[in-house]
């Protein structure tokens, strides 16, 4: 490839980088990556594969657009985290698990991050029983809907159980009925 045509090139990558450069700082990484892209092809078009400058400069667009990523991969794992705290404090185990869920599921796609998991587990593991609980109420609660008394009683009996066990009223407030309350509130007493 002649010299003009390669300084063409370059000028045009240039300016592609800087416009890659531009998206990156606007957060616009579905643009960043797009412009990467074409970089690429350009890059082979126009024959400067064996440019330095060009080589090193899509090695620091690559990371600024890898940085960028961890950082709002990271800001959305910490506004999930606050989303379940929030949600277990008004009493959502379920919901705040599956919140936490979301949450670790990112940090594993995004491993290259290294984002810091230890606060979403362990609200996950102080949440845990609580979580049971509610699931296991939401199953008794079928068992009374169908009207099967002998086991809403067995059941019942050990969701008592595993409140007590795991304390759940002194630790996470949660008010367990007596056997007979959650019959008269079921309709079933």
């Amino acid at each position: 490839a002649s010299d003009v045509y390669k300084r063409q090139g370059e000028a045009y990558v240039g300016d592609k980088m800087r416009a890659a450069e531009q998206a990156i700082r606007k957060n616009e990484l579905w643009e960043a990556n797009n412009i990467r892209d074409e970089i690429d092809n350009l890059v082979v078009t126009y024959h400067l594969q064996s440019n330095q400058m060009i080589g090193d400069k899509m090695e620091e667009i690559n990371s600024k657009i890898q940085s960028q990523e961890c950082i709002n991969t990271a800001k959305d794992i910490s506004d999930r985290y606050l989303e379940a705290k929030r949600v277990a404090g008004n009493h959502q185990f379920v919901i705040a698990n599956a919140t936490i869920g979301t949450a670790l599921q990112l940090s594993n796609e995004n491993i290259d991050c290294q984002i810091s998991t230890t606060k979403l587990t362990d609200l996950q593991n102080q949440i845990s029983p609580a979580v049971e609980y509610q699931q296991m109420m939401e199953s008794i609660a079928d068992m009374v809907k169908y009207h099967r008394h002998e086991e809403v009683i067995a059941e019942y009996l050990k969701i008592t159980e595993h409140v007590e066990k795991y304390q759940l009223k002194e630790n996470l407030k949660i008010e367990h009925p007596s056997l007979y309350t959650f019959l008269q509130e079921s309709g079933n007493g």
